[in-house]
């Protein structure tokens, strides 16, 4: 609920406490990578994106590792 109104600190601190009971969650990873983009911390979500990509499918890694092209394309641009 605090991702869909745009309440990144208060995502990041749920996400976090998620993390801490199942650190390898790969949706609470990309629930702390969607926050940090909320909050406009792109390397942060480049690197949490990636800590993540191992967690998932095969199939859906290169769409994961365009997403983590592009925060750093962005990052550059900031």
């Amino acid at each position: 609920m605090a991702l869909i109104v745009q309440q990144a600190s208060l995502a990041r601190t749920i996400f976090s406490t998620a993390l801490k009971e199942n650190p390898k969650h790969p949706r609470a990873m990309f629930g702390a990578a969607e926050a940090s983009l909320l909050g406009r911390d792109w390397e942060t979500a480049g690197r949490q994106i990636w800590d993540a990509r191992d967690l998932v499918p095969k199939d859906q890694r290169r769409a994961l590792a365009a997403a983590i092209d592009d925060l750093r394309g962005i990052a550059r641009i900031q």
